[in-house]
């Protein structure tokens, strides 16, 4: 056994998991109720999830500032701007 395993606390000691498991939780939570009060919402599967995406992506910034995640938010904006200009095209 290296050393990095035995002096590495475990997912369970000090409740990590308890803490990540919650932090996921509440991520998911915002997000479904930023998801469910967005105007004009997309009817397709494939629009619904890019949406949620973006909206986990733009939840976990704001709940967790410090924790790099990509795309940045002007990129999120420009395409949910995109994709209403096309939805609203069709």
């Amino acid at each position: 056994m290296a050393t990095d395993e035995r002096t590495r606390p475990s997912l369970n000691s000090r409740g990590l998991w308890a803490i990540r498991e919650a932090k996921c939780l509440a991520t998911i939570a915002h997000a479904l109720k930023q998801l469910r009060d967005t105007p004009d919402l997309a009817e397709s599967e494939v629009e619904l999830n890019r949406h949620f995406y973006f909206c986990l992506l733009e939840v976990s910034r704001e709940l967790y500032p410090r924790m790099k995640l990509l795309p940045s938010p002007s990129a999120i904006t420009n395409l949910i701007r995109t994709t209403r200009r096309a939805r609203s095209a069709n």
